[in-house]
């Protein structure tokens, strides 16, 4: 996308945008820039190029040991809450967005010939990489459900 990219260790980012070795952080929804980082960070640039989901997990043998109708209770309230999360994620964001902005935090969206440029640029660079690490298959499901650079 034409940033200069460190990986940091997430114990390490506020100290590193707080001394300015680093300038800010990518790849994070708004709620964790305005909770983690609101008074070191003056602006957001939404970039669209990350879903946040959550992950559930549960340790195997536990899960093994649990009679199969229990297993059955876990796995419907895992689908209700992702499905729920998923449907509320617009206005989750929406949210975070205004409370951010409140907070004075700047929000910054790119313009469609911004975003068509970092969609080229991932495409041509990144994409190539990722289809090395992941083959062709997975590039294939990746293709196909990114034909609208501008989804949000």
């Amino acid at each position: 996308m034409g940033f200069e990219v460190v990986p940091i260790d997430w114990s390490e980012v506020y100290t590193s945008i707080q001394t300015g070795v680093v300038d800010g952080d990518s790849g994070n929804v708004i709620y964790w820039d305005y909770e983690y980082f609101r008074d070191i960070l003056d602006y957001y640039v939404h970039s669209r190029q990350s879903f946040a989901f959550s992950v559930l997990t549960m340790n195997l043998d536990a899960w093994n040991d649990m009679a199969a109708k229990d297993q059955q209770i876990v796995e419907e309230a895992a689908g209700w809450m992702i499905d729920k999360q998923f449907a509320d994620a617009r206005a989750t964001d929406e949210y975070w967005i205004q409370t951010a902005q409140e907070y004075g935090m700047e929000y910054v969206l790119p313009t469609d010939e911004e975003m068509a440029q970092w969609v080229q640029r991932v495409r041509e660079r990144v994409w190539p990489l990722v289809e090395k690490a992941y083959g062709e298959e997975i590039m294939a499901v990746i293709r196909a459900n990114a034909s609208n650079p501008h989804r949000e």
